[in-house]
């Protein structure tokens, strides 16, 4: 049989097999230091080949695709900073080896894909073994990860971000590591260094854009306002056998075609009028889906979040159809000093969310293709329910974690927003009357 070539690469001889809900649908490998990826042939001639489109920007085609598509969705699915670091050290393996990395630890990634060497499948039935919170805050006590390598390298999984994240499987309140691939039901996580009470930090601003009625992820704390977060997993559901099935996402980095370097919209990264698009285009409700991510914005002004950026939203492939996943990694970044006090999407014009002024309204509305009355009611909204709801939802938080000055301080930085906002849609009604 003749070697096949595309885009000049040699494709004769894959480094790994590329699985959705653990199914092959295509194959991934590389040509020199530059990676491709090409569907395999039964999922062009399948009745439905969308359903196997593992993005947007990888339709699905009988040519292979090059370096630079293939990097922006299989790289994006990899962990960053010294995580990644650690990693590649456990690996013996370049940290820039994207393939190679995948190949160790892409058994259980975001959504439903996953990454097996050529020769392998991955494993039925899945497999799990226990992991005691002790051990797990062995894993995560480690400053540098070499510990957490370890175990995702046991696990063969991997998720993207800078913060250090394990998944596990959750079952009558205890935890359980997935082996060699086997699918999760939650995140856990831990910053390390200076950022003090992240875990209160994030829990809170969970709870304000619940309260908001925003639909985020579902969290609770583990250990103290300074313990680990367990994020509960949007894209994996329990079925009536006790297995758990994976659900499909990509992040907007992914979605729009960007590179990890990119996620910023000052670096060349999408802004929210680039997500409104691909929302505007692919989802099966996009008023509904746009509506949310004018609320989400609001939220983030807010909360001081000046860390949204593109791989913090993502589409989820859900059973009707893509919509605007639920809302993740939410933190009051402002509450730390020396971080960056430039929000990573503009609000409007504005960077800086102290300066939010009724023409940012105008601008955001304009880049979002929606009525600016529509900006102005859930503004109104969300500032209303904020006034009425805010101090409980500290309570609230306070009861899990206990006292933080963190959560003061969130607090604090809300209600300066509020009133902000306020201002901003007085003096914008005035000059509209």
């Amino acid at each position: 049989m003749a070697r096949k070539k595309a885009l000049g690469y040699e494709i004769g001889a894959p480094i790994l097999g590329v699985f959705m809900h653990e199914t092959r649908i295509g194959t991934l490998g590389q040509h020199g230091s530059d990676a491709w990826f090409k569907y395999d042939d039964w999922v062009i001639d399948d009745g439905d080949p969308r359903q196997w489109r593992l993005s947007i920007k990888l339709p699905i085609q009988t040519e292979s695709f090059g370096h630079e598509p293939t990097l922006v969705f299989f790289d994006n699915l990899l962990i960053e900073s010294d995580t990644r670091a650690a990693l590649a050290a456990a690996t013996k393996q370049d940290a820039s080896d994207v393939p190679g990395l995948l190949g160790r630890v892409g058994g259980e990634c975001a959504g439903a894909v996953s990454l097996w060497p050529i020769d392998m499948e991955p494993p039925t039935p899945h497999r799990y073994r226990a992991i005691s919170e002790s051990e797990l805050e062995e894993i995560f006590s480690e400053r540098y990860g070499e510990r957490l390598a370890s175990v995702q390298l046991e696990s063969r999984q991997v998720m993207s971000g800078v913060q250090h994240k394990l998944v596990v499987r959750k079952v009558d309140g205890a935890y359980l590591l997935p082996l060699a691939g086997s699918p999760s039901t939650a995140i856990l996580k831990r910053s390390t260094g200076r950022y003090h009470d992240l875990a209160a930090n994030e829990l809170l601003c969970l709870k304000v854009v619940e309260a908001l009625r925003l639909a985020p992820a579902s969290a609770s704390v583990i250990g103290g306002s300074n313990g680990l977060l367990e994020v509960t997993r949007y894209d994996r559901t329990s079925q009536p056998d006790a297995t758990i099935a994976r659900i499909h996402q990509e992040d907007f980095c992914q979605a729009t075609g960007r590179i990890v370097a990119r996620k910023y919209q000052q670096s060349g990264g999408p802004g929210l009028g680039d997500i409104a698009e691909v929302l505007r285009r692919y989802s099966v409700n996009p008023p509904e889906d746009i509506k949310r991510l004018i609320g989400v914005a609001l939220a983030n002004v807010c909360l001081g979040n000046m860390d949204a950026h593109a791989k913090n939203f993502s589409i989820l492939y859900g059973h009707d159809g893509p919509r605007l996943a639920p809302f993740y990694d939410l933190v009051c970044t402002e509450a730390y000093a020396g971080l960056d006090v430039e929000l990573s999407m503009k609000f409007g014009h504005a960077l800086d969310p102290s300066r939010i002024k009724g023409a940012d309204f105008e601008r955001l509305a304009k880049d979002l293709k929606v009525a600016r009355r529509a900006v102005d009611e859930e503004a109104e909204r969300i500032a209303g329910v904020l006034s009425n709801e805010l101090d409980s939802l500290v309570s609230e938080v306070s009861s899990q974690t206990g006292a933080s000055a963190i959560l003061d301080k969130i607090a604090d930085i809300v209600r300066r927003r509020i009133g902000l906002i306020s201002a901003a849609l007085s003096r914008g009604d005035r000059q509209r009357d």
